[in-house]
């Protein structure tokens, strides 16, 4: 079955159930994951079928706030209100105002699918659908970057399975489609520059070339930004000891234009984020160890633990339990992968030469996070799936008891640090 068929498949199932729309939605997503399922060929894969119920449990879990509402879902609606009716009407110059006024990012590209599909194909739609429907849009971009990803064999077979199953089925990206968000299509972007830069220096074609252009300009509109650390890779992956001095003259000058830019988009956050604390440690001062605290509190955060029973009810989770709880293993799964890194950084880069391409995209990438704010695990997430191939890599393993335990003595230390009494929180 190829994709073209599949996706056929499935918006016919939109079509003609469109007067059941949570029904729609979790068999077209079926249909995708069956797809991808038999594209793997593998039996772990079978585990992708569960990931319409996890998101249908999740859409059904909010209690206080709905899924217009929750996170910055209110924020994502009314910019949608400004840019859907210039785009039906074709008021193109005034987009492009926009954009040249606040950025491409203000476009919201890659929340576009989410607010326009629901209510084309279906009648008043609720919360529940729209959620659906941007899970829905997830499993079609992951399933299009398998087959692009087999086709053209950028990333060897026995590492597509977790690869592909983290994009699906890993906490983080699932807690990721509770929300409304961009960063689906930012991760898809993030990765499709990845393979078709990979396929095109493989071997050159139109459809490659095309794929690639395709995709940064995607990424562009998502966050223009991490086309900087595109480039970074570039050079990294095209070095070639002949030309050392160019190549290293360069790569410092690209270094060079990223720590402008830091500092010039520093000034638009609040520089507590870089200079001391969050929130976490109200009045510590971090110095060269920021950018390791920047990893790890963006890794587990939201964090603390103990103040998940304080926080549910917010907007920021609306009372899912479900979907707030998903970041516990979401932030285990993280660490081990950064624990694993850090530890042997240069075997498990060297391991093979897909992992040396995966780990050092995915490390570069990920750079970008040191730049902006500290706090969410979806600034970090779209750049763990390149670390994925970790879980299929015996050697140099760290034992996952040691992680939890981390997580444990963190989460006492906040406690102590901050003075507070974990009796205040149960």
């Amino acid at each position: 079955m190829s994709w073209f068929i599949s996706m056929l498949i499935s918006l016919f199932v939109l079509i003609g159930l469109a007067d059941y729309p949570i029904v729609a939605t979790l068999v077209a997503c079926t249909v995708l994951c069956g797809y991808c399922a038999f594209v793997l060929s593998d039996r772990i894969a079978g585990f992708m079928l569960l990931y319409p119920v996890l998101c249908l449990w999740l859409a059904e879990s909010f209690t206080v706030y709905t899924f217009f509402e929750v996170g910055d879902g209110p924020a994502y609606f009314a910019v949608m209100e400004t840019i859907v009716p210039r785009l039906a009407t074709h008021n193109y110059q005034s987009l492009v105002a926009i954009m040249a006024l606040a950025g491409p990012k203000y476009l919201n590209v890659g929340f576009l699918p989410t607010a326009l599909l629901p209510p084309f194909f279906f009648d008043n739609p609720d919360s529940v659908v729209y959620q659906l429907m941007q899970a829905y849009v997830h499993v079609a971009l992951v399933s299009l970057l398998l087959t692009l990803t087999t086709r053209w064999n950028v990333i060897q077979e026995s590492y597509r399975v977790p690869v592909f199953l983290f994009l699906l089925l890993s906490p983080g990206y699932l807690a990721m489609l509770s929300y409304p968000t961009r960063h689906h299509v930012t991760s898809f972007a993030v990765f499709l520059v990845f393979i078709g830069f990979e396929a095109c220096v493989r071997q050159l074609t139109v459809g490659r070339l095309v794929t690639l252009l395709v995709a940064l300009g995607l990424l562009f509109f998502c966050k223009a930004g991490l086309l900087l650390f595109v480039l970074l890779y570039v050079f990294f992956r095209l070095y070639n000891p002949a030309y050392k001095l160019l190549t290293v003259g360069l790569g410092a000058l690209i270094l060079g234009v990223i720590s402008y830019l830091y500092d010039y988009v520093r000034l638009l956050y609040d520089t507590r984020f870089a200079s001391e604390t969050i929130g976490v440690f109200r009045d510590a001062s971090l110095g060269p160890l920021m950018p390791l605290y920047k990893y790890v509190m963006a890794i587990v955060s939201p964090f603390p633990y103990y103040k998940y029973g304080v926080v549910v009810n917010t907007i920021a989770y609306g009372g899912n339990w479900l979907l707030l709880l998903l970041f516990i293993p979401a932030g285990t799964i993280g660490l081990w992968m950064l624990y694993r890194m850090i530890r042997n950084p240069v075997k498990l880069w060297a391991y093979d030469q897909d992992t040396r391409r995966l780990f050092a995209y995915g490390g570069i990438m990920s750079l970008s996070i040191l730049g902006g704010s500290t706090g969410f695990l979806m600034y970090i997430l779209i750049f763990m799936p390149f670390f994925a191939p970790l879980f299929r890599i015996n050697d140099h393993n760290v034992p996952l008891v040691s992680v939890l335990l981390s997580l444990l003595l963190l989460n006492v230390a906040v406690l102590l640090l901050n003075g507070e009494s974990l009796f205040d929180f149960l």
